[in-house]
């Protein structure tokens, strides 16, 4: 998606947002275009707002797990990666993210599991 989309996305979620304000899945998905920009404090504040309104929403997990990522804070990005791992959510992709974070802090062991695993679920 180009910077346009973005932007057009955002400004209907914005207009989205006050008419059901307990949509998570809205949330989560006005974050992931905050994130596609950049703006990973804005992605960040969104998946809050989608897990406070879902605490079971493992996509949510997830994505905040990959703005933490972009942000260093890994040890957050670890815990939010593996709760979207038992929430069963995207399951290659969040295996490939936390291997990848597992390798990044020299956990060879556990990376080289995570990343076996992600490739056997493609």
């Amino acid at each position: 998606m180009r910077q346009k989309e973005y932007d057009a996305a955002l400004i209907d979620f914005n207009k989205a947002l006050p008419l059901d304000w307990r949509h998570a899945a809205t949330y989560n998905a006005r974050g992931e275009a905050f994130a596609a920009k950049g703006d990973f404090e804005w992605a960040r504040n969104d998946f809050n707002q989608a897990i406070s309104l879902k605490p079971d929403y493992g996509k949510a997990y997830k994505n905040r797990g990959m703005v933490y990522m972009e942000i260093a804070e890994d040890e957050k990005a670890l815990n939010d990666l593996t709760k979207a791992i038992f929430l069963n959510t995207d399951l290659a992709e969040t295996y490939e993210l936390r291997g990848k974070l597992y390798k990044k802090r020299g956990d060879d062991e556990r990376a080289r599991q995570d990343l076996d695993k992600a490739k056997a679920l493609k």
